[in-house]
Formats: structure tokens, C-alpha cells, sequence
């Protein structure tokens, strides 16, 4: 389906929350403002999922993904809590305004995960993934914030807090190359003073990806 709006709404399903797959496009999962958020936390499988060739140019911004409704609390997602794969390319995950950041906080997995070949030029831009909605407290993701791999190449993580999950940002696997990482506090506060560490790396790059930048 193209040009849908999900907006407003409790999901939490035995499954995945919110699945765009098959060719779906220009989606809009949430909103600028309050009214247009969903809390989509406590499903069974990923919080939200966009997967397959030709599921492009759909938006997920303004969500609480894996907290509950005041943002604060774990609900996390039983798996991940956005979910990009098996060649969708072009998406957004935030936005460049207060009112498109998501809370990407407390899943069992990771906070994103971008992965395959195909999974091209998507964007996770100006959310909190691993606080809670404040951007001050732990709300971390039990593995990597974003992990990108299985060659999913020229993907930007552009303007998020990443902090307090196991590993801020993997980037993994021989043709995950070309990816950006700018711009992100990794590790620390929104204010960027305090200490929220991730409990293992900040950002790891290995096993042959190349041409990837950070900062």
C-alpha cells in the first residue's frame, strides 16, 4: 500500500507492530506533532519493519518505539525496534525538527538495524536511541543502537543521541561500505557533558567493511 498514515495509536501485537513491505511507498508512520505519535512497544516481534526491494521513500518520525507512553519507562519491543532490510532503500527513520525525533529506547535487540545488499541511502536522523525521552536518562537497547551490515551501503545516521545500549554503531560485513556517521552524540547526554555510556563500543567497523566515514 502507498500513502498511508498510521498515527495516534497504541500498537502492541504478538508480532511485529507495523510492517511497509512489498513495494510500499511514501508511508507515514506518526507526525510532527503529539497527536500524530504512536507508542509501538511490547510487540512480540520488531517494533517497526520496512523490508523488500522497491519499499521506498516511507517515513517513520515522531514515535515512541520500545517505551511506554511518557517515554521513560522500558516496554521494549521483544526484537528490534526499527527493522530496515531485504533491499528497501530511501527511507527515513527521525527528521530534522523536535517534533519528527522517535524514541528508539529498551528493545531486546537493536535499536535499528539496517542490513542486506540493496538496503541503500535510507536515513536515521535527529532521534534518542538507547535514552529516554529526555535524552538524559538510560533507556538502553540490550544490543548495538544502529547496526548496519550484510552490505547495506550509503545509509546516514546523521544528528541522533546514541548512547547507553551495548554498542553504539556496528558497521559489519565485506560490501557494507559507503556509510556516514555524523554529526551523533555516541555515548553521552543530549547536552553531550554527561556520561551515558554504551557498555561496550562507541562505534565498531569490521569484518571487511570499507569507505565508511565517521564524523
Amino acid at each position: 500500500a502507498d500513502d498511508c498514515r498510521i498515527q495516534g495509536l497504541f500498537i502492541t501485537n504478538f508480532d511485529n507492530g507495523v510492517v511497509i513491505r512489498e513495494g510500499g511507498q511514501f508511508n507515514i508512520v506518526g507526525g510532527k506533532g503529539v497527536g500524530y505519535r504512536n507508542v509501538i512497544s511490547g510487540n512480540g516481534g520488531s517494533g517497526v519493519q520496512i523490508s523488500d526491494s522497491g519499499t521506498n521513500n516511507n517515513k517513520v518520525c515522531g514515535n515512541y518505539i520500545g517505551t511506554d507512553v511518557n517515554g521513560t519507562a522500558d516496554l521494549g519491543n521483544s526484537r528490534k525496534g526499527v527493522w530496515i532490510w531485504e533491499g528497501s532503500r530511501s527511507n527515513t527513520i527521525g527528521g530534522t525538527t523536535e517534533g519528527e525525533r522517535n524514541v528508539i529506547s529498551g528493545n531486546d535487540e537493536e535499536g535499528v538495524l539496517i542490513a542486506d545488499i540493496g538496503t541503500d541511502n535510507n536515513v536515521i536522523s535527529g532521534n534518542y536511541i538507547g535514552t529516554d525521552v529526555t535524552g538524559t536518562a538510560d533507556l538502553g537497547n540490550l544490543y548495538e543502537g544502529v547496526y548496519i551490515g550484510g552490505g547495506a551501503r550509503s545509509n546516514t545516521i546523521e544528528r541522533n543521541v546514541i548512547s547507553s545500549n551495548n554498542t553504539g554503531v556496528r558497521i559489519k560485513n565485506t560490501g557494507t561500505d559507503g556509510n556516514i556517521v555524523i554529526g551523533n552524540f555516541i555515548g553521552t547526554d543530549v547536552s553531550g557533558t554527561a556520561d551515558l555510556g554504551n557498555s561496550w563500543n562507541g562505534v565498531s567497523i569490521l569484518e571487511g567493511a570499507r569507505s565508511n566515514t565517521i564524523g
